[in-house]
């Protein structure tokens, strides 16, 4: 079924459900078609707060809204977000399996860190 899905949009779609221990939220499934700087495979089943660890300030000031928020999200609805990373006004390549990335974001090794 999620190949069907990837096959009839462009968009990198992500399913998320409520843990296996109703503490927090997991992606379930996933169709991938622009990796975006981590390998989404590798996330499968973990909360949305591990999933998070390496973002700074996700634990302080972002679980608990996240949290909330697909906790009160009701069956039926869907949720549309959109991602795009631009460094300089140019788009950027994602070459690295790190979840978070503030600087070194190149294509190519050697390129000068802004």
């Amino acid at each position: 079924m999620l190949q069907d899905i990837g096959g009839l949009v462009e968009d990198d779609l992500l399913f998320l459900m409520p843990s296996e221990d109703g503490d927090g939220h997991a992606p379930k499934g996933f169709v991938t078609c622009f990796l975006n700087g981590f390998n989404t495979s590798k996330k499968l089943n973990l909360k949305l707060r591990d999933i998070h660890k390496p973002v700074p300030q996700y634990k302080e000031r972002l679980e608990k809204n996240m949290d909330g928020f697909f906790d009160k999200l009701k069956v039926g609805n869907v949720v549309k977000r959109a991602n795009v990373w631009l460094a300089n006004l140019q788009w950027t390549i994602q070459n690295t399996d790190r979840p978070f990335i503030s600087f070194e974001n190149h294509l190519y090794e050697g390129e000068d860190t802004p």
